[in-house]
């Protein structure tokens, strides 16, 4: 019995990546402190790397990331604060605002999302005012990461993919995630080796859907001499773009690393190829960089040198009251 604690990222695809994982006999303080710190250790110093994790506010992870890498942002996964939102809520005409402040991709808006919800529900408003507005809602995020997930699905899928693994003695479960791992990275280097184009393919799809959407947008330039700054207007709606500076007044493309439709109707306009105004870490230059190293292969105990020091002797089993649980897992996402 025990814990099984990971890092999950995702790359250029929009696939999950796994960065470390490890089996703790509980989930405490302790546990995700030496996690974290090993971690640190091998992925480099927050305050280098700006790190930005999100996860479901697991006990004891918090107060443990805040000392590990004071550094490092925190996301909650909007997920788990709606579920405990409608359990303590059941009008169901507030059900959906906390998707909705959460997506507000600028503060202006998510305050009116608020004052909205505070005229219909006081005590929903005051629930979500606890929440730090940098943890949960993309208005607040940090432009570093290129990426405005709300939820850790990247963790949920990696958690579905190894169900089968869990229940397993503790050896054997760590080495069937090893493998599994090492041929999930053989397979996405087999399938991604010959892509054509620069864009990852989900970034590719992605690009002509926000293409399409921006022949509805109007680009006007508005005299500069790089002839990069732009009104882009729509029906009364009105938003500046910067293709210097990679800017747009909705805030999605600074979040994301992606054009938005405002951006791509002034790249349209200048007859610029959008595809370089993508940020390299949507690009299949991210991809190879990311899966440029493999993981090596453990050959079985016959074939593994004699140590010097004794046998390893299995943990006391701790046997909790009430019925034995399977194996339980707790995971983050991990983004630079």
């Amino acid at each position: 019995m025990g814990w099984l604690l990971a890092a999950v990222a995702q790359d250029a695809n929009n696939q999950f990546y796994v960065v470390a994982y490890g089996v703790v006999r509980a989930e405490t303080k302790d546990a995700w402190k030496w996690f974290l710190s090993n971690l640190q250790a091998d992925i480099g110093d927050d305050a280098n790397h700006g790190w930005n994790f999100i996860s479901d506010q697991q006990k004891g992870l918090l107060p443990t990331l805040k000392e590990v890498m004071p550094k490092a942002r925190h996301r909650n996964c909007v997920m788990h604060m709606w579920k405990n939102f409608v359990n303590r809520f059941k009008d169901l005409y507030i059900r959906e605002v906390v998707w909705e402040c959460a997506r507000c991709t600028t503060v202006a808006k998510f305050k009116d999302c608020m004052d909205r919800l505070k005229a219909v529900n006081q005590g929903a408003w005051e629930y979500l005012s606890k929440f730090e507005p940098e943890t949960w809602v993309k208005a607040y995020f940090s432009h570093g990461p290129k990426v405005d997930n709300l939820t850790n699905n990247m963790c949920e899928v990696f958690n579905a993919e190894i169900v089968n693994y869990r229940c397993k003695p503790i050896l054997t479960m760590c080495e069937e995630i090893r493998c599994y791992l090492m041929r999930r990275m053989v397979n996405h280097k087999r399938v991604l080796k010959n892509h054509p184009g620069k864009l990852a393919p989900v970034q590719q799809k992605r690009m002509e859907r926000l293409l399409a959407m921006g022949t509805k947008w109007t680009a006007e330039w508005v005299g500069d001499n790089e002839r990069k700054s732009f009104k882009v207007s729509r029906k009364g709606s009105k938003v500046d773009v910067d293709l210097i500076n990679y800017t747009c007044s909705c805030n999605r493309w600074q979040l994301t690393g992606m054009p938005c439709t405002h951006a791509l109707a002034a790249i349209v306009k200048r007859r610029d190829k959008a595809e370089d105004y993508v940020h390299p870490w949507l690009c299949m230059e991210s991809i190879k960089r990311t899966y440029s190293h493999c993981i090596k292969p453990v050959p079985s105990a016959e074939f593994c040198p004699r140590s010097e020091y004794s046998q390893l002797e299995p943990p006391i089993i701790k046997r909790p009251i009430g019925r034995p649980k399977f194996t339980t897992d707790r995971k983050i996402l991990l983004s630079p």
